[in-house]
């Protein structure tokens, strides 16, 4: 089988440095930020050197936010696949399917990066379009192939991922429903693929597709959370989510909650996985 290109997908909430960090370490061959909106005055964390997913539903402010991070990131993704009701209201994401503002947006971004550029699209009535326009800019198209109104419930539509082979000669990585069982199956036919929700509280996910013997969890997510000085609520978000992910974890979830400090977090978490043997 061809090398493994294994990618952290972007999520919102989710990929903070600390745990963009944590999947680094565990293997994750690239990993991208949340959605990006480049008209707003925000902190970014980039010691990973991601590939940062921008948002928007115009190209204004796009060249003067590139030139700022540009020199530090690996490269950048246009996001054209959310299909939230927040995008929805925005016009940005699965609902900016305007092909001259689209080719607008792509256009400002060729020009302000020589780093990768790359859109993640859904399965819409504008995808075969969009990627006609993604020909031009591009070096990679990643692809969801479920509808906006599916969300990320029912079944990923595979075949209609296949069949954009046909629209492109671009690498294609594949997102949706990604996970240790089957990521092997689905590299056969894309050339890299984005884990997701799989990897929500698990980034030893990717030691485990990597076979490479790391075994990361809550705590060395604290290491990072700590030294990028992260808001105690985000820390807590995330401990939840590790803890989910714990057999029988809903025993540790009240203590967890009333934790007030990174200190007694790790106290819970150390004694939990002295205890379970993991």
């Amino acid at each position: 089988m061809k090398k493994k290109k294994v990618y952290l997908a972007p999520m919102d909430d989710i990929n903070d440095i600390a745990f963009r960090m944590v999947c680094k370490k565990a293997g994750a061959k690239r990993t991208y930020t949340n959605m990006i909106f480049p008209s707003l005055n925000q902190k970014l964390y980039l010691q990973d050197k991601p590939v940062i997913q921008v948002v928007c539903k115009n190209e204004k402010g796009i060249a003067s936010f590139m030139r700022k991070y540009d020199s530090i990131v690996s490269g950048w993704n246009l996001n054209l696949g959310c299909p939230g009701k927040l995008a929805e209201d925005g016009g940005y994401g699965a609902f900016l399917t305007d092909i001259r503002i689209i080719e607008k947006i792509l256009i400002v971004m060729r020009c302000n990066t020589k780093k990768p550029l790359s859109i993640k699209l859904r399965k819409t009535p504008s995808t075969k379009k969009i990627i006609g326009i993604a020909n031009k800019y591009c070096e990679e198209i990643a692809i969801h192939p479920r509808t906006i109104e599916q969300g990320y419930m029912s079944v990923s539509d595979v075949r209609f991922a296949k069949s954009l082979r046909k629209e492109t000669g671009l690498p294609i990585i594949y997102s949706g429903d990604i996970d240790e069982n089957n990521c092997d199956r689905f590299l056969n036919y894309f050339d890299g693929v984005m884990i997701g929700r799989s990897a929500i509280g698990n980034p030893d996910i990717f030691s485990k597709i990597y076979k490479n013997k790391k075994k990361i969890n809550f705590l060395n997510y604290l290491e990072f959370a700590s030294k990028y000085k992260l808001p105690l609520q985000q820390i807590l978000f995330q401990a939840i989510n590790f803890n989910n992910r714990i057999p029988g974890g809903e025993r540790y979830i009240l203590k967890i909650i009333k934790a007030r400090s990174i200190k007694r977090l790790r106290f819970i978490f150390a004694w939990t996985y002295k205890r379970l043997l993991i």
